[in-house]
């Protein structure tokens, strides 16, 4: 199981969520020479899998303050800690499995063709992305995140 959320989380962060798609996505798509139906069809899945996705991270994140608030306070309670975290882990397999049904529904509006050219695309943004990540605080992205939690830390005294 746990196994399971830890590829679920690398998941999370390698494939990048719809909603924050670079500004250019749109114009990327440019390149697969979409016809106005499949450009009708994929602009209806972006902007539903965009608001699917702002109300599961909302919920996310609400669950993260109330895990700060229980873990701050004395009397934390580790089976209702436990529950909170689960529900956070399941925001995020929902998020996972959200981009998932999305890349689907896109491929099933794409030609063989569109598919291998979008799938290149996809790659290229990954890569861009992983190299963003390596280069902030140049060690990586663990390095990053331990950076920014360091900031927060230094903010809260």
């Amino acid at each position: 199981m746990q196994q399971f959320l830890l590829a679920i989380l690398f998941l999370l962060i390698a494939a990048g969520p719809l909603h924050t798609q670079p500004r250019d996505a749109r114009t990327q798509w440019k390149e697969l020479n979409l016809t106005e139906t499949q450009k009708s069809t994929l602009n209806t899945i972006r902007i539903e899998s965009k608001k699917e996705m702002i109300d599961l991270r909302g919920e996310a994140r609400k669950k993260q303050l109330d895990l700060r608030e229980m873990r701050d306070s004395e009397h934390a309670d580790r089976s209702t800690v436990e529950r909170v975290v689960r529900e956070i882990a399941d925001l995020r397999v929902r998020q996972v499995m959200l981009l998932h049904d999305a890349d689907v529904r896109i491929n099933e509006v794409l030609t063989p063709e569109q598919q291998k050219k979008w799938r290149e695309i996809k790659r290229m943004r990954l890569e861009k992305r992983m190299r963003g990540m390596h280069d902030r605080d140049g060690a990586g992205y663990g390095n990053a995140m331990l950076h920014r939690d360091r900031s927060r830390f230094r903010q809260e005294k």
